[in-house]
């Protein structure tokens, strides 16, 4: 049988901390749509229209990574709380 072993606080420190680089990346996100889409007032040719496609896909990839992250985080949570559980019972059963 797999046995893990894990420090709940450990847990919701690293939960924690992706949520606030999740967060972070999404104000950048925020902000570098914005500026791109007053770029192209200055900015009109090839290159223009071949770096807004890789913006637009990288800004996908993004998207969905802050997603998984945003799930990652309520799971590490979860496990936190199991985890402590579990510990507060073999404390109990072996008092």
């Amino acid at each position: 049988m797999a046995q893990g072993i894990v420090d709940p606080e450990d847990l919701r420190r690293y939960a924690s901390f992706l949520a606030s680089m999740a967060g972070s990346l999404r104000e950048k996100e925020v902000a570098i749509t914005a500026d791109f889409a007053s770029l192209h007032d200055v900015w009109r040719d090839a290159k223009y229209e071949a770096f807004d496609a890789v913006l637009t896909q990288s800004l996908k990839q993004l998207e969905q990574f802050l997603r998984q992250s945003e799930n990652y985080v309520r799971y590490l949570h979860a496990k936190a709380e199991l985890a402590e559980r579990i510990t507060e019972r073999r404390y109990y059963r072996g008092s």
